[in-house]
């Protein structure tokens, strides 16, 4: 019953949010008309396009105590191929997930939604993602704690969250051209972002997070079941795109910020830990590289957005919602 209100409360952040756009002010705000160099960008590359699609997303998340012992949990990551079409510089991508990346017959639940929103100089991501079932341990490696790998098919998270920032050198610089393709970098450019994000992140399990029996040198203080972690905070970074000869480019951003956090731990003896205001770190980036033709263009394009949150006991819960997309789309001019 949890898992499925925690798909309702995506799907109903994402309705909420297409819907917000929709206001009048959001379009004065967001659709206002600028101008642009058209010697550094060309902005309507075509009126339409088709593409094809993969595409990957994921949300895992480490439990580290004081002494920086870790423990890892990972979702069976999921490959989706699929089609998609766009309409100057909106496009809508749609795809069936095909492939996943471990070999085991139990698998995650989840419903999963990255998006990019980026109507001028304003740069939205959008996350909402409902897992339920990890994988602890995955990759069965030894370090301070030995763990046996194991799949844990109670542990439920929900992530909810929107990253914005302001791209100072809109009139020379696209985001779009890396990451959606609609538009065309022609020159070497990049700018200055700055803005700040707000996400939730809830996570709960029948029994402790970590089992007791392999708690090896951990803090007993992870022995948690559940944690409610609220965060919001700023980030300022730099974008750069290195145009190529043949329309070839690599582009790179990092976008550090700085987080505070609030929220609530409860132990598996029903310890609550109320979390006063605490800061930490956060680093957004964005990379790609990609061909920018006229009529083809093709994209690969990887979104990190790693959050470390401190919570009770000097312990820290660091989770990473991310996405690889590759895009090969063809122009109608």
């Amino acid at each position: 019953m949890k898992y499925l209100l925690n798909r309702y409360c995506c799907i109903i952040f994402i309705t909420a949010l297409y819907y917000g756009t929709k206001s009048v002010d959001a379009q004065n705000i967001l659709f206002h008309k600028t101008t642009y160099d058209s010697a550094y960008i060309i902005k309507e590359a075509s009126v339409y396009s088709i593409r094809a699609y993969s595409v990957s997303k994921y949300n895992h998340f480490n439990l580290r105590d004081n002494s920086e012992n870790k423990v890892a949990f990972v979702p069976d990551y999921k490959i989706a191929i699929g089609l998609g079409f766009s309409y100057k510089n909106l496009a809508l991508d749609l795809g069936i997930p095909v492939f996943h990346t471990t070999k085991d017959t139990i698998h995650t639940k989840n419903l999963d939604f990255i998006g990019a929103f980026y109507p001028n100089q304003n740069l939205f991501d959008i996350i909402a993602q409902s897992y339920k079932g990890l994988f602890l341990n995955p990759d069965g490696s030894k370090g301070t704690n030995s763990f046996p790998r194991q799949f844990r098919k109670d542990i439920k998270t929900l992530n909810l969250g929107i990253d914005y920032s302001y791209l100072f050198n809109y009139k020379r610089y696209s985001f779009i051209a890396p990451y959606i393709g609609t538009e065309i970098q022609r020159k070497s450019a990049g700018s200055l972002l700055a803005g700040g994000f707000v996400s939730y992140y809830h996570l709960t399990a029948d029994s402790s997070i970590i089992p007791v029996g392999i708690s090896g040198d951990l803090n007993e203080s992870l022995q948690i079941n559940k944690a409610s972690l609220f965060s919001f905070g700023l980030t300022a970074g730099y974008a750069y795109t290195l145009v190529l000869p043949k329309r070839f480019f690599i582009t790179l951003s990092a976008t550090p910020g700085i987080s505070f956090n609030t929220g609530e731990v409860t132990t598996v003896n029903n310890s609550k830990s109320n979390k006063p205001f605490t800061a930490s770190f956060k680093l957004v980036s964005h990379d790609a590289i990609g061909y920018g033709g006229k009529k083809f263009y093709g994209l690969a394009t990887v979104f990190i957005d790693n959050n470390y949150v401190s919570i009770a006991n000097k312990n820290r819960l660091d989770y990473f919602p991310g996405k690889v997309k590759f895009i090969l789309g063809y122009r109608f001019n």
